[in-house]
């Protein structure tokens, strides 16, 4: 299995596709109730240069945007990317931005 590090994952971000982006079901179950859009993820991870990225495991990686509507919030999205460079999106949840200032 390959091993991507941050420089690679940003670069396959951003030449993906949002069309070839895959949602497992843990994030498509939990989205309506952590008060976020899809497409405002989906447009984050492909367009904008995120707040924050770390590398939380092999090809795991937490990217960090504000929140869609509130400015108080960030929005935490983590990421899986396979060995043929597919993204999965993992998960999604807003968090109170001052935890972001304060790491």
């Amino acid at each position: 299995m390959r091993d991507y590090n941050i420089d690679e994952a940003r670069e396959i971000l951003k030449n993906h596709d949002p069309d070839d982006l895959r949602i497992i079901p843990h994030f498509q179950e939990r989205w309506l109730e952590r008060d976020f859009e899809i497409d405002y993820v989906v447009d984050c991870l492909l367009n904008e240069i995120p707040l924050s990225i770390s590398k939380t495991m092999v090809n795991h990686f937490k990217l960090i945007y504000p929140h869609e509507t509130k400015p108080s919030m960030d929005l935490y999205v983590i990421i899986e990317i396979d060995e043929y460079g597919i993204v999965k999106m993992i998960t999604a949840y807003p968090n109170d931005k001052r935890r972001r200032e304060h790491e």
